[in-house]
């Protein structure tokens, strides 16, 4: 192979073997005081910040607040 073609991907190089269409299905148990609710009041932003960030512990995600300039 030359320069040229030597970072070409052909399609017979590619190996789809390890495609799967299964998705993880874990499901949380969680008390419903803890779930958000529409429409849920909290004395500050940063009350409402911690409570959903406990919540997505819990359930298994992550948080991130991310602010623009």
């Amino acid at each position: 192979m030359n320069d040229s073609t030597s970072n070409q991907l052909n399609e017979s190089d590619l190996d789809y073997s390890s495609e799967t269409n299964q998705t993880d299905e874990t499901r949380y148990v969680v008390d419903e005081q803890f779930v958000p609710k529409v429409g849920m009041i909290f004395k500050t932003l940063e009350e409402a910040g911690k409570f959903y960030k406990n919540y997505s512990k819990l359930v298994g995600f992550f948080t991130k607040i991310r602010n623009t300039t």
